[in-house]
């Protein structure tokens, strides 16, 4: 802005509401703005306008009000505008940006202020969620990653991939500490036992595996659904395992396997 900026707001008093409500908008719009910078004024307008966080008596209105009617007036330009209010909780702390593509997946690590993310880029992030940095990327895919799962006690990442494989991190260091390979298809999905050693996993060939990571093999295989697998879980205390998928007909099903016969409950 080429005018200087008022310290205080039209009623006398410190104009730190507005500048908060103009860190906040940049803030929430980092991730937009960070791939399309031209669209700061749109995107700054649009948030608070319509979320209301910025008071139209406070002092900056009149010049963000400005920049809005001089950009879509001259050269003309798409400008998409909410007719609906939107209002927001303020709960928003953190923006991770960082990923190429888009994000299928996170996790909270137990134990630790961390995230993890997996991504179509091929990749999965740990984030320090207190100042937004990356602290591991795990890379070694050779497809993107579908989903992915923690370990109980926070050490070890398991992550599932379009190129038909498993992989397991260890979290503090980033290093892969082994790639499970078995599926006919895309892994679409993996959860970590209660003991951490065993993983579940679900793959487009239909079938479920429970694999020990450390050896790589596996210990048993659920055969069942007739549809591509797209989730899966293990009990808390181990003794079951559930999946759930499609089914030709167009519905939708979930089986319940007893992870040491491997039959349905």
């Amino acid at each position: 802005m080429s005018e200087p900026v008022p310290a205080r707001s039209a009623g006398g008093a410190p104009g730190r509401d507005s500048l908060a409500a103009l860190s906040t908008a940049l803030r929430r719009e980092s991730h937009n703005l960070r791939s399309h910078p031209q669209l700061l004024w749109q995107q700054l307008y649009a948030r608070l306008r319509n979320g209301r966080i910025l008071a139209e008596s406070s002092p900056y209105w009149p010049r963000l009000r400005r920049q809005f009617d001089e950009r879509r007036a001259s050269p003309p330009a798409p400008w998409m505008n909410l007719r609906t209010d939107v209002y927001e909780s303020g709960a928003l702390v953190q923006t991770l940006l960082g990923h190429q593509d888009r994000v299928t997946c996170c996790r909270f690590v137990p134990g630790a202020a961390s995230v993890v993310s997996a991504s179509l880029d091929r990749t999965a992030r740990i984030w320090d969620t207190a100042s937004g940095a990356v602290t591991q990327v795990l890379g070694g895919h050779r497809g993107a990653i579908e989903s992915l799962d923690v370990s109980p006690d926070g050490t070890r990442v398991v992550t599932a991939s379009w190129d038909r494989t498993l992989k397991v991190w260890d979290t503090d260091t980033g290093l892969e500490l082994a790639t499970l390979v078995g599926h006919a298809d895309v892994v679409t999905c993996c959860a970590f036992g209660p003991d951490g050693q065993r993983v579940l996993s679900g793959s487009k060939d239909t079938s479920c595996r429970v694999w020990d990571w450390a050896t790589g093999r596996t210990g048993l295989v659920f055969e069942g659904h007739d549809w591509p697998i797209v989730d899966c879980a293990v009990s808390p205390d181990g003794s079951t395992a559930a999946s759930g998928s499609g089914t030709v007909t167009g519905g939708d099903v979930v089986l319940v396997w007893d992870r040491s016969s491997g039959q349905v409950v």
